[in-house]
């Protein structure tokens, strides 16, 4: 999985950490759900689920932080699509060890923007022929910064910065068989994404499903399932006709929606491909129920616990 490379800034404001307990922190523009997994008997185990509203999470952290004795624990954080861009571009011809560097002046660039940035990238693992391009993950130097202190002050030990397309690469990108994801959470697009063997082949969004969860099946049928279906459909021929891949036979799906079992059915009629629900493997307390919401907490909570990274690409 890739690993944006903002740990190294991040680890320089902390010096401990119990090892116990970990804790995975999902950004979205509503506000911040944490997730708790604490290691007993060599296993990780989802123990505990909080939502902080958006305008009083940086002051409200650290009081409960305190109230759970859950100081020192390592976190990794997901940042909200809003806070991040991806865009793929030509990669420098530089040498290895100097791509990261020379990527700053090239999203600077094509951004005209003069702001201080963080970039991470990932190579893609199948191009169009004659293409020779990276995937640059873009976020604010001011913004990270930003985050930095707001776990710093709740004496959390970050592990990881990342996004949601990297920490559900574990979800849905260790089938030897290429699926499609599609994640939606309230308020936002759709992130279609292509994994195949823990790598990212493909990944964009989708507009005009940012109000999904306030419809109806009804309204789901009039039309919009179709259109989704249809851009599915478009991803899948370019990953087999431009990318030269075998034929995508698995979607999956993380949507905000109660009728999320009917959008799953209806989508296979569509498509003719199997289309499931996610819902990760992970060992839980019996009193807490997987939610969608909750999802990418969760399984952030176990990054670098029972989930193996791969190296990072960028300092």
């Amino acid at each position: 999985m890739m690993q944006v490379g903002w740990g190294t800034l991040l680890k320089r404001f902390f010096n401990r950490s119990s090892g116990k307990q970990r804790l995975g922190l999902a950004l979205t523009d509503q506000g911040v759900h944490i997730s708790v997994s604490e290691k007993s008997a060599g296993q990780w185990r989802w123990v505990k689920q909080h939502f902080i509203d958006v305008a009083d999470w940086p002051q409200q952290l650290h009081p409960w932080v305190q109230s759970n004795n859950l100081q020192f624990c390592q976190c990794n954080l997901v940042l909200p699509a809003s806070k991040y861009q991806i865009m793929q571009v030509e990669r420098p011809a530089v040498e290895d060890s100097e791509l990261a560097a020379a990527l700053q002046w090239t999203v600077k660039d094509i951004l005209s923007t003069q702001e201080e940035l963080k970039i991470d990238y990932f190579e893609l693992p199948a191009q169009p022929a004659g293409a020779n391009k990276v995937s640059v993950v873009v976020a604010s130097r001011k913004d990270i910064l930003t985050l930095a202190r707001v776990l710093h002050h709740a004496e959390l030990m970050p592990d990881q910065i990342t996004i949601e397309e990297t920490v559900l690469l574990d979800a849905s990108g260790k089938d030897n068989e290429a699926v499609v994801s599609l994640v939606q959470h309230a308020g936002s697009e759709v992130c279609l994404s292509i994994y195949k063997q823990g790598k990212i082949y493909f990944t964009r969004r989708i507009k005009g499903y940012e109000l999904l969860s306030s419809l109806t099946i009804d309204e789901l049928n009039n039309g919009m399932l179709e259109a989704l279906a249809t851009e599915v459909q478009r991803s899948m021929d370019y990953f087999e006709s431009q990318l030269h891949q075998a034929g995508l036979r698995k979607v999956v799906l993380m949507l905000d929606s109660d009728f999320q079992p009917e959008i799953a059915e209806n989508l296979k009629n569509l498509l003719f491909i199997d289309v499931v629900n996610y819902v990760p493997d992970i060992a839980k307390d019996d009193a807490l129920v997987m939610r969608h919401a909750y999802i990418t907490s969760v399984v952030a909570s176990q990054l670098g616990a029972s989930v193996k990274s791969a190296k990072k690409v960028a300092a």
